[in-house]
């Protein structure tokens, strides 16, 4: 965007979760900036952020909106954590808890519960904490050893909210043993381990896709992973597997179709007879298999023919409307001429006047002028 704005880096923004023209961001100017997507020049609101060592300025290293909107959330470089309810003048914070981790580290993730009421933070001083923004004067649970190699490793919430998911990563040794990671899912009421699974390199970002069911996980050799369940993921990464791996090509299979092919010298024919192996460039041919599943009307997904002779207008069963079908079927209206039909049906109404019986005797003999031709005058 174009126009005043942060004056130094930026460390995290994040998206409203009710108005989607709404972000925030966070910078190293001591600041967060609500935007408006529409408003290119210029941020709607500029949240300062006051440091109380002697009311300097501290970086704003993550923000975020709780799944609600109704407060905004951010951790400084000085290790607190401040609130502001989004109905506010954000003057001040609503609520502020100082030294919530060690000074001059950098706090890489800060998650609001679904509840609005749990507050899941992931700092520099390798702790990961929850606090209870309703009693916000000391961590509900805490939990240390988790390595943190680089600023803005994160810690989420599970989908249901039962379990908090942290990586760390471990530096390479003197010895020579190299540099690793690791993926920890702890228990929401006490931080205990519950799950951890190795990983190749140090573990920086964690989402959980909550409609798939998946964990994406960005590493520091620059790798993304991607962690499912066979049976309650969908979609994904799951539809890489739904086609079995077919049968490459290897080079033993090239060198086989060479060896039987033949040899032609000078002044010799080529047979008919021979054949030149081919299949093992192209693969085995799949004619026969496509011409198979055309023969069967599930795989073709071949329309359904439409009914002629007995059975039109209904399928003819054993079921309990196959007397209706049956009359259906005797139905030949639509085949008839419409003129015949008419003059067969006003016949049979002048031989048996049904509807008019009643007073046919009553009826008056209808009367019309004569019409008398008029003489020419000569």
């Amino acid at each position: 965007m174009d126009g005043s704005g942060h004056v130094h880096e930026l460390s995290a923004c994040a998206w409203h979760p009710k108005d989607t023209q709404t972000f925030i961001t966070s910078s190293a100017d001591s600041t967060i900036r609500i935007w408006d997507v529409e408003n290119k020049r210029k941020q709607k609101t500029v949240i300062v952020v006051k440091s109380k060592e002697r009311g300097s300025r501290t970086k704003v290293t993550s923000c975020a909106y709780s799944h609600d909107g109704s407060y905004i959330a951010a951790a400084c470089l000085d290790g607190a954590i401040h609130l502001w309810s989004t109905s506010s003048n954000y003057v001040r914070p609503n609520m502020s808890m100082e030294s919530a981790h060690a000074k001059a580290t950098e706090t890489g993730s800060i998650v609001l519960s679904l509840d609005g009421r749990t507050l899941l933070t992931r700092g520099g001083d390798d702790t990961v904490k929850t606090w209870d923004i309703r009693a916000f004067k000391k961590p509900l649970y805490t939990l240390g050893g988790l390595t943190t190699l680089y600023p803005g490793m994160n810690a989420i919430w599970s989908p249901d909210e039962k379990y908090v998911v942290v990586g760390s990563g471990t530096p390479p040794s003197a010895s020579g043993r190299p540099a690793g990671g690791k993926l920890t899912f702890l228990k929401r009421e006490g931080l205990t381990v519950a799950e951890e699974v190795e990983m190749d390199s140090c573990v920086v970002k964690i989402v959980w896709h909550s409609k798939i069911n998946q964990i994406f996980t960005t590493h520091a050799d620059g790798s993304i992973h991607i962690l499912y369940s066979p049976h309650m993921s969908t979609h994904g990464a799951k539809l890489l597997n739904r086609q079995r791996d077919k049968r490459t090509t290897t080079i033993e299979d090239a060198s086989q179709a060479l060896i039987e092919a033949p040899i032609l010298t000078p002044g010799e024919s080529f047979r008919d007879d021979a054949e030149i192996n081919i299949s093992a460039f192209i693969g085995p041919s799949s004619k026969r298999k496509r011409e198979r599943e055309r023969m069967d009307p599930r795989k073709s997904m071949r329309p359904e023919l439409p009914v002629s002779g007995p059975g039109r207008g209904g399928r003819v069963g054993a079921s309990a409307t196959q007397h209706i079908v049956q009359n259906l079927v005797r139905d030949t209206m639509r085949d008839e001429d419409p003129r015949e039909a008419l003059l067969r049906i006003g016949a049979q109404v002048d031989n048996d006047p049904q509807w008019t019986k009643a007073w046919k005797q009553t009826q008056p003999k209808p009367v019309f002028q004569e019409v008398e031709e008029e003489k020419e005058d000569d």
